[in-house]
């Protein structure tokens, strides 16, 4: 699989995946239409699939138009971002399977930054979205909520928050 990361915004990147065996291409967290597009024309690929870490603006705001341009094209993201994710149609839950051409991952739910987090696992490759940074993890904006609606007699410190991303290191 070929990876081009396209810079969106002023300081985001959404990544161009390429199967070289069929040319289809998924784009993860597309944050604008027009450098994707230009990227998928440059590449002359077949855009099929838009992989979605989180519901944030920066990370979707291209689903419209990507998904008007390219009808039929399947959007990905974490089933609890049902009617937050614009266009999504498929609703992915931990351990799920996708695929775009031949390329076959799987799906970490990681709730923290949002509580439908998810990375995208292809081989030796994560698509963490903002949960994680190079120098360390993202903001945590809903994992507390999380976890006391699932384990009310957990008390979260700032250690613990690491235990959401310790998951990564074990898929590795």
């Amino acid at each position: 699989m070929k990876v081009i990361p396209i810079p969106c915004l002023n300081d985001n990147f959404a990544y161009l995946l390429i199967c070289p065996e069929t040319n289809e291409a998924a784009v993860v967290d597309p944050s604008e239409y027009k450098p994707v597009f230009k990227e998928v024309q440059k590449r002359k690929v077949t855009l099929t699939t838009i992989f979605n870490t989180h519901h944030h603006w920066d990370h979707v705001g291209g689903n419209d138009e990507l998904s008007r341009h390219f009808p039929g094209i399947k959007i990905h993201a974490h089933i609890s971002d049902r009617d937050r994710v614009p266009g999504q149609t498929d609703f992915l839950e931990d351990g799920d399977f996708v695929q775009f051409g031949n390329q076959k991952g799987s799906i970490l739910h990681n709730p923290g930054h949002t509580s439908g987090a998810i990375t995208y696992l292809f081989g030796n490759m994560a698509f963490t979205g903002d949960t994680l940074f190079s120098g360390g993890c993202g903001r945590v904006f809903e994992l507390q909520k999380h976890v006391s609606q699932k384990h009310p007699d957990i008390n979260l410190d700032p250690v613990s928050i690491f235990t959401v991303i310790r998951k990564l290191k074990d898929q590795f």
